[in-house]
């Protein structure tokens, strides 16, 4: 799908889509949990959609309704050898939380199982937790279209280099409380997203999971039952409600509702709040709404190590910005949906905008970008929302192609785009 945007002065309000990151994880709890369990506003986003998929493959059962999901859990796998029975096969589709939390849950259930993976998702990296599962007695083969597991983890000392992601703690941190035994998670090096490892294990706690852990360096899992409150709700993604404050900081005025702060259980992209105001936008921040106005940007410092996803966005607002802004820890932002950086670097050289990368640095030279380009999604959401959030604020219009992969975290993107007076054609 291509798309093309004319300039026009975002206003309006619109209510942020449910937190992905949290529906994945609560949709797992339950799935692991032995009984009925309720999770409100889990949404429809391509990416969660795969991991209920995948759930359900496995025996739970999952009805998604008005996007509220009825979760009865998984029967009849932790504890009984499955070893010779029929494989599971499980589409992870393009989804690397989904692929990342299951895979270790997988492999403490001791099953057949296969990953279809889709995309980009097999270019990913995955060397990390398959080394890891490997040294704990799983099977693992990388095949032309996934990952084929067989065999099963035993409690022990799970020592995981988390630098490039820090899902790979969290889908052993779902895993170990299922062994026989005690078990330790270790966490080597800068954990890249520790807030996101931090929503792991508030989920868990709420699961009623027994841990024990000091930092990073040692967790320890009891052996536990999974036991989420029989109903939760998924809060409002601070992810996807980046674009939308961002369209408002470029033009005009945008409050995006639905925002309720989890500092204490780990959101890292509200730090746009922070970049928001350090750049000059205009911010009110209420209970559970963020409202952002336009004003005029100066370049700035920031470091994206804990907020990767915000990256694209706030180069779009640096590149209106009179000067050079210098963004560190975007390194990992090479192994997403596409290489980031590079992706980064493309959109803002179509309209003029200097940009380079080296290392773990990248350098906006911010001016006065021209539209009329042809922006690629690169297959990936972020990029392509971003595309879109920059083409509202240039002239002439601007195409974006590929700009359905938005489906993939906000299925509404375009929808409330035209909510907040977006200029936009379809199809072209």
């Amino acid at each position: 799908m291509n798309v093309r945007i004319s300039k026009f002065s975002a206003k309006g309000s619109v209510v942020a889509p449910p937190s992905k990151s949290l529906a994945h994880r609560l949709l797992i709890a339950a799935a692991l949990k032995n009984g009925r369990s309720v999770i409100k506003n889990v949404g429809f986003s391509a990416d969660v959609t795969r991991t209920c998929d995948c759930l359900t493959a496995l025996g739970a059962k999952i009805t998604v309704e008005n996007g509220n999901a009825e979760v009865y859990g998984i029967q009849n796998l932790v504890g009984e050898d499955l070893s010779g029975k029929e494989i599971f096969v499980l589409n992870a589709g393009e989804s690397g939380s989904t692929l990342r939390f299951l895979m270790p849950v997988v492999a403490a259930f001791g099953i057949r199982a296969e990953f279809i993976c889709e995309g980009g998702l097999l270019r990913r990296p995955m060397d990390e937790i398959i080394n890891v599962l490997s040294s704990h007695g799983e099977n693992i083969e990388k095949t032309s279209r996934g990952y084929v597991l067989s065999g099963k983890i035993q409690p022990g000392k799970y020592v995981i280099d988390c630098s490039v992601s820090s899902q790979f703690a969290s889908g052993l941190a779902f895993a170990l409380p299922l062994l026989s035994g005690e078990s330790i998670l270790e966490i080597t090096g800068k954990p890249s997203s520790e807030s996101y490892f931090d929503m792991t294990l508030s989920v868990l706690k709420q699961s009623g999971i027994g841990l024990e852990k000091a930092g990073y360096k040692s967790i320890i899992f009891k052996k536990s039952d999974y036991s989420l409150p029989d109903e939760t709700v998924v809060t409002g993604d601070f992810s996807s409600a980046a674009f939308m404050l961002c369209l408002g900081a470029l033009e005009g005025s945008v409050t995006v509702s639905g925002l309720e702060s989890l500092s204490s259980g780990g959101q890292a992209d509200e730090k746009i709040i922070e970049i928001l105001r350090r750049i000059g936008a205009e911010v009110t921040v209420g209970n559970d709404f963020v409202k952002v106005a336009h004003k005029k940007f100066s370049p700035i410092e920031a470091d994206f190590s804990d907020a990767p996803d915000l990256a694209p966005v706030v180069c779009v607002l640096a590149a209106f910005a009179q000067g050079k802004s210098v963004f560190r820890g975007v390194e990992r932002l090479k192994y997403k949906e596409c290489d980031r950086l590079f992706a980064i670097v493309d959109m803002l050289g179509k309209t003029g905008i200097k940009a380079e990368y080296k290392g773990d640095v990248l350098t906006v030279f911010g001016g006065e970008p021209k539209g009329g380009a042809a922006f690629e999604g690169h297959g990936d959401h972020r990029m392509a929302m971003a595309s879109a959030v920059f083409a509202s604020a240039l002239e002439p219009a601007s195409v974006i192609k590929g700009a359905e992969c938005v489906s993939k975290s906000y299925p509404d993107f375009f929808a409330d785009f035209r909510r907040l007076g977006g200029k936009i054609d379809v199809g072209i």
